[in-house]
């Protein structure tokens, strides 16, 4: 089969519209191994293997498995729902997709009722981020090596009748209009190592 799928009729889906769902290729194989020979179109595909309620929870009393957990979950024939649809979140199924795969109208079902936040693995996907290092970084710089985080000034010299050896930081930062400045450091060196969007303008 080139692309098995299972067809859910409208009288039998949650939300009362025909569905076909893609089957994964190893629960193919799996369903291919137990269908009998003699199968055809309309048979159960595991007759007498799913139990009903009753017979259910008579089995995971047995097995010493509580029906509702200390978050007050409940384990039962459509807990593999929610499993189904954590496990499309946890594999980085868009949500639209897995909304489909789920059958769901409303997204809010498929992001936060069906889905287990629990078992998202939020380190792997922080680890997927690109890491934009503050090496050469200017403004890292000033954040490691300045005043108060601010960008270190250049050494200038300021004429038109100021005194000379004053920078912008030791007057407090106040406005040099009506005065030339002329960077005395590297300049160039400077600008090359610029993170921000300040320009040179001569």
């Amino acid at each position: 089969m080139e692309k098995p799928s299972v067809l859910v009729r409208a009288s039998i889906s949650k939300n009362h519209k025909q569905a076909c769902l893609p089957l994964h290729p190893q629960l193919l194989a799996a369903l291919s191994r137990s269908r009998p020979a003699n199968a055809t179109a309309g048979d159960l595909v595991l007759p007498g293997l799913v139990p009903r309620s009753e017979a259910f929870n008579l089995l995971l009393g047995k097995a010493g498995i509580a029906k509702v957990d200390s978050q007050g979950r409940s384990v039962d024939f459509h807990s593999l729902r929610h499993t189904f649809c954590t496990s499309l979140h946890r594999a980085g199924v868009p949500q639209r997709e897995a909304m489909e795969l789920m059958r769901h109208n409303d997204p809010r079902l498929t992001a936060n009722t069906y889905a287990d936040a629990s078992l998202f693995s939020l380190r792997s996907a922080v680890d997927k981020l690109p890491w934009n290092g503050l090496e050469d970084d200017a403004q890292g710089d000033a954040q490691r090596n300045g005043f108060g985080g601010h960008l270190p000034s250049l050494a200038v010299t300021v004429e038109d009748g100021m005194e000379t050896g004053k920078s912008p930081a030791n007057m407090g930062l106040k406005s040099l209009s009506g005065a030339v400045c002329r960077a005395v450091a590297k300049q160039e060196d400077w600008l090359q190592r610029q993170g921000s969007n300040l320009q040179h303008h001569g």
